[in-house]
This record gives structure tokens, C-alpha cells and sequence, in this order.
């Protein structure tokens, strides 16, 4: 959404962080202004508008307030349903139910914006260049870490989940010239075990990508290439539930391309597989 654009750009001039803050505060204002209204209220200039309008992939301001408008109603209610905590004593099933395909969404929308699409081809890259896929994770990220072990290999790319750093094994890879990747999940950016094997793939000069909800943290600095995630800290505010969605959204990226790329030979193989199933159960 055009409102989680605004919330996590980057990179702006102090006038055009005042456009937005301005809009951000004022968000059924727009509405009915015109270009010269917002930059008088901002205390900004026309050029300064149509400068971000650019920014955030639009030709001006009129584009800009189009979208702006078609998507002020869903905003609105996002707004009513996405508050930081989005549950309370007295929410119900049906609160339950309604809301939280809203919350995956956001966790997506946030993460969306925040994406650098160099970063992403630079890792496509490597996953679709690698014999060996090392997705690091410990508690809950490992299990998502096994859960994208069988994605990744499910459409041809060699991937194994570790809770901890192998060192033989890593060892073994590079001794060998084995071409591989690491895809490091560490929420914070400060798990000890997650940032040892940063270190160790840096002394081997294994590439690796960190997954993270924090910008400069330790792990990142260790890492070749960084994406952000959604960041919540609050267990009231789902903070396991918006980042584990916001994670997988970045692997399934990844799964995605990998499918495009082998796509005929998976297509094979599905085909074969079904033709196997049916002689299976028409003896």
C-alpha cells in the first residue's frame, strides 16, 4: 500500500520528510487538497511534492493522489483492525478470524516496501549458482529454516537447515571449491550462534545473506547482503507471527524464482510423478 510507502521511505530531504510526516498526520486531509495547499501546509514547495511523488514511483502528484484516494478506504480499515496490539480481553473468535489475514498482510506490505531489488537479484544469483544452501536459525527460525530445506529442494536447489555452525562440514565446502550460499535468520541481529557462523562463512569467503528485523545491527555488518524485514518487538503486537510471515515471504521469493528457472524439469518431474501414482493405484 501507498500508505506503508510513505511510512518506511528512505533516503528523502528534510522537505520532503516534512511532506510526508505531514500526510501522515493529516491523512484524510489530502483528500481535498490541491498540490499548493499540501505545500503550504507542509511548509514545503510544489517541486519538493512532485520530487517524492517520483520517489515513490509515480509521474506527479496527480497520480500520486489517485491511488491515494482509492486506497484511503482500505486504509481506514486496516487502521481499524491493525492496531499495535490487535487483540484484547475482550476481542472473540470472530475478531480472531477477521483479523489476522489483515496482520499477514501488513507484515507483507511493510516488508515490500523495504525490499532492494539489487540485494534480491544479487541473491537469486547465488542460490541459483550454489551447490549447497546452508539456512541458519535457532528456536522458532529453525524450524522455518527446515521448512525451506524441503521447499528449496523440492524445486532442484541442494539446501540443509542447521541450528549451528558445522565447521568440518564448512571446511569440507571450501576445501573442495563447492560454490555455496548461507542464508542466516536472526530476527534481532544479535544471536551469539547466528553471528559465530557469520564469522566462520567470513573466514571462508562463503557469501551470506542476513534476514533481519533490525538496520546496522552486529549480524548485518558480518553479512554480504541484508534484507529487512518487519520489525516488532512486543508479544502483544504478534511479534513471532508478523515476523516468521514477513521471513517466509523473502524465502518464497526465492522458492519462486528457483521454480521459474527450472521450471521444465520440475514440470518433468511432476508429470512422471503423477503418471507413477496413477499406474500405482490402477493395478
Amino acid at each position: 500500500m501507498l500508505y506503508n510507502k510513505l511510512k518506511n521511505l528512505k533516503n528523502i530531504t528534510h522537505q520532503e520528510e516534512a511532506v510526508v510526516q505531514y500526510i501522515l498526520d493529516h491523512p484524510s486531509d489530502l483528500l481535498r487538497m490541491s498540490i499548493n495547499d499540501l505545500a503550504i501546509l507542509s511548509y514545503s514547495s510544489t517541486s519538493t511534492i512532485v520530487r517524492l511523488c517520483k520517489k515513490l514511483g509515480y509521474k506527479g502528484f496527480t497520480e500520486f493522489k489517485l491511488t491515494y484516494v482509492s486506497e484511503f478506504s482500505l486504509f481506514l480499515e486496516q487502521q481499524e483492525h491493525l492496531k499495535d496490539i490487535p487483540f484484547t480481553p475482550k476481542s472473540n473468535l470472530d475478531d480472531v478470524v477477521s483479523r489476522l489475514p489483515m496482520i499477514y498482510q501488513k507484515a507483507i506490505d511493510e516488508t515490500r516496501t523495504m525490499l532492494d531489488y539489487n540485494a534480491l537479484s544479487r541473491c537469486i544469483k547465488h542460490i541459483q549458482n550454489s551447490k549447497h544452501i546452508g539456512i541458519y536459525g535457532t528456536g522458532l527460525n529453525f524450524d522455518l529454516a527446515k521448512m525451506y530445506q524441503y521447499k528449496f529442494e523440492e524445486v532442484g536447489i541442494p539446501a540443509i537447515a542447521y541450528d549451528s555452525t558445522h565447521w568440518q562440514h564448512l571446511s569440507r565446502l571450501k576445501l573442495h571449491d563447492i560454490p555455496s550460499f548461507a542464508i542466516l535468520i536472526s530476527l534481532t541481529g544479535t544471536n551469539p550462534i547466528i553471528i559465530d557462523t557469520a564469522k566462520r562463512m567470513n573466514s571462508l569467503s562463503i557469501p551470506t545473506l542476513c534476514i533481519s528485523g533490525r538496520d546496522n545491527d552486529k549480524l548485518s555488518t558480518l553479512c554480504t547482503e541484508n534484507i529487512r524485514i518487519i520489525d516488532i518487538a512486543n508479544t502483544l503486537e504478534l511479534y513471532n507471527l508478523t515476523s516468521a510471515i514477513a521471513a517466509q515471504y523473502i524465502l518464497d521469493i526465492f522458492v519462486a524464482m528457483s521454480v521459474i528457472k527450472n521450471y521444465e524439469e520440475i514440470l518433468k518431474i511432476t508429470s512422471d510423478a503423477t503418471l507413477n501414482l496413477s499406474q500405482l493405484f490402477n493395478r
